[in-house]
């Protein structure tokens, strides 16, 4: 399986439940350029902890890293590490093999 990796995006934990998007763009601004900065909810609106900031270069995104991991906001210790790369979902390559497959040529 592919996986497509963005070194500029990250994933933050162990966020306090106060803390929303803007919130979350003003702890990294301080890091260098954010383009985008999106706390996950539930279904009810509520945060779920985590969230994801996309730095503009990857090297602000390893300065994040170093200067943000482990530092208290809002009463609580965030973890920062680099988004683990996403499964690249692609079209099956050759459809004949899964029609042969189920005897239905």
């Amino acid at each position: 399986m592919d996986y497509k990796e963005n070194k500029k995006k990250l994933f933050v934990a162990s966020l306090s439940f106060k803390i929303r998007d803007n919130h979350l763009y003003d702890i990294f601004i301080t890091s260098g350029q954010v383009v985008s900065a999106k706390i996950v909810m539930d279904q009810e609106g509520k945060s779920r902890g985590y969230g994801f900031v996309e730095m503009a270069t990857e090297q602000e995104a390893a300065t994040a890293i170093e200067q943000l991991n482990g530092t208290v906001h809002f009463g609580r210790t965030i973890v920062v590490h680099k988004q683990k790369p996403k499964p690249v979902v692609s079209t099956v390559e050759n459809n004949t093999n899964n029609i042969e497959s189920y005897g239905l040529e």
